[in-house]
């Protein structure tokens, strides 16, 4: 049921960021609105969708480059994502740097 809602035309970016935000969101669901290149258009989604951690790593990964370089650091010293997300943000910090 919640799969159809991100279908609906009638929804907007603010139910959406709500949904990127939840925690209690399936994995899934999270999956697929990290594939809608039409929310994806918005930071705070992609923000969101990083920060979540049942978001699927792969996901976040592929969203993580495109965040700004204050996101970055945050996510490299946040304890609420999966260790490979802080890695992976710890690394762009030092390619950035160069």
């Amino acid at each position: 049921v919640k799969s159809a809602v991100l279908k609906n035309p009638r929804i907007t970016a603010e139910e959406v960021l709500t949904l990127a935000k939840s925690r209690s969101v399936d994995g899934d669901l999270l999956r697929q609105l990290g594939s809608e290149k039409e929310w994806l258009r918005h930071y705070a989604v992609r923000q969101s969708l990083v920060q979540n951690p049942k978001t699927p790593v792969t996901v976040s990964l592929t969203l993580i480059r495109g965040l700004r370089e204050r996101d970055i650091r945050m996510l490299a010293r946040s304890k609420n994502v999966p260790g490979v997300i802080q890695q992976a943000a710890q690394r762009l910090i030092v390619q950035r740097g160069r």
